[in-house]
């Protein structure tokens, strides 16, 4: 017969955990809200939780709305640490723990815990379990999963004593990805200032003798690259496998996480055809998003088969006069975005075309300084690349 009891336990414990419904485990409090027209009871030092007050962060410590100590005593006051579910509308299951004293809205179900449970274990059971409370929810125009059967949710849980012990450790894991994203914040806003000091001129770089480099032109895009676009491909032509085929939301994911998980596709007898007769995206070209999110850039640095929508993607074609890794990191840059920006607004639709793209001004260094401007940037790049992917590891060693 399976037991209760977990796949991985701290040494010295032993039993089976116990199968209880959330009412066994605490007071189920759920919120209301004091009436608005009523001044006294709100502006005072009480937190007044609303759903849009719970996000991705463990405690909830400020909110937009406080209440007065009367507004506090007009609802069901919950303690510090209480564990908060949404339980009504779109961010249904979302859950939280007060980071002080206070009350909450209607759409918010709290579970105050008994002197046998831990609020920290409750926590992370509830955030283990919180798809499961979705579903509950069901499919309605507005999801709601009513206080009795928020009560009536069954979970595992162990001795008093094993929860903190459980609830101990997870808080570590926790405080190891804070600092990990701290650091990981850090390093964008320094990459952020330098890009300002770099393109801006207040920072230079030398050559290998330590002299200067000579001074910065001011060039077009259309004077540094061949700017076009792809040829149609319709939407009878798209496939479900063959060569992978990118829309503009397709290079903004590549641009953020390096790939895309392919939806689209075309015959590789087009491919090869279109190819042959008006050429493909090769290593060094620049892709640039067009409509939508517009003014995002994707640098092509692999050498692998894909085509793109036209109308959606500005395409720059290398001609070796610049470095366009050097471009890549331009396009980040406020000068240029100002201008994507402006181009868009005397269009009908914001869009970004290719006569705008032509236009654009972009500071030309030499090519040496360029390539180091480059590789700074991309060390940098490699550094934030590195910090996302601890971040990303020690989350999901957690779930585990």
């Amino acid at each position: 017969m399976q037991k209760n009891v977990p796949k991985l336990r701290f040494s010295g414990f032993r039993g089976e955990w116990a199968l209880n419904t959330l009412s066994k485990v605490g007071e189920i409090i759920t919120g209301t809200t004091p009436p608005t027209a009523k001044r006294e009871y709100y502006g005072g030092q009480f937190m007044f939780v609303s759903p849009a007050d719970i996000n991705d962060n463990r405690y909830v410590h400020g909110t937009n709305v406080r209440v007065s100590d009367k507004g506090l005593h007009y609802g069901r006051k919950i303690n510090k640490s209480s564990v908060m579910t949404v339980c009504i509308g779109s961010t249904i299951g979302k859950i939280a723990q007060a980071g002080d004293t206070a009350i909450t809205n209607q759409q918010i179900n709290t579970l105050e815990v008994n002197e046998n449970n831990s609020s920290d274990f409750v926590y992370y059971r509830l955030l283990h379990i919180s798809k499961k409370i979705k579903l509950l929810a069901g499919i309605q125009a507005v999801p709601l999963l009513n206080k009795s059967d928020f009560s009536n949710i069954k979970s595992y849980f162990p001795s008093l004593v094993e929860q903190q012990k459980i609830a101990s450790f997870l808080s570590k894991v926790d405080e190891w990805t804070t600092n990990l994203k701290k650091q990981k914040e850090e390093l964008e806003k320094y990459k952020k200032g330098m890009m300002q000091k770099i393109f801006s001129q207040k920072v230079r770089f030398k050559d290998e003798n330590g002299k200067e480099f000579p001074k910065w032109e001011i060039k077009k895009l259309g004077d540094v690259y061949d700017i076009t676009s792809s040829k149609r491909v319709f939407k009878s032509q798209w496939k479900r496998e063959g060569i992978p085929f990118y829309r503009a939301r397709e290079i903004v994911k590549m641009n953020a996480d390096g790939f895309v998980k392919n939806e689209l596709f075309i015959s590789k007898d087009m491919f090869q055809k279109y190819k042959t007769k008006f050429g493909a995206p090769k290593i060094g070209d620049l892709l640039v998003t067009g409509v939508g999110t517009i003014g995002v850039p994707y640098l092509v640095e692999e050498s692998f088969d894909f085509y793109f929508k036209d109308g959606n993607i500005i395409w720059l074609r290398s001609k070796d006069r610049t470095n366009s890794k050097y471009t890549y990191y331009c396009f980040q840059t406020p000068q240029i975005q100002k201008q994507i920006s402006d181009f868009a607004a005397v269009t009908t639709v914001s869009t970004y075309t290719i006569d705008g793209a032509k236009k654009t001004i972009i500071l030309q260094p030499s090519h040496n300084e360029q390539q180091k401007i480059a590789e700074f940037l991309t060390s940098l790049d490699k550094v934030i690349e590195s910090k996302q992917k601890q971040i990303g590891l020690v989350e999901n060693w957690k779930k585990v």
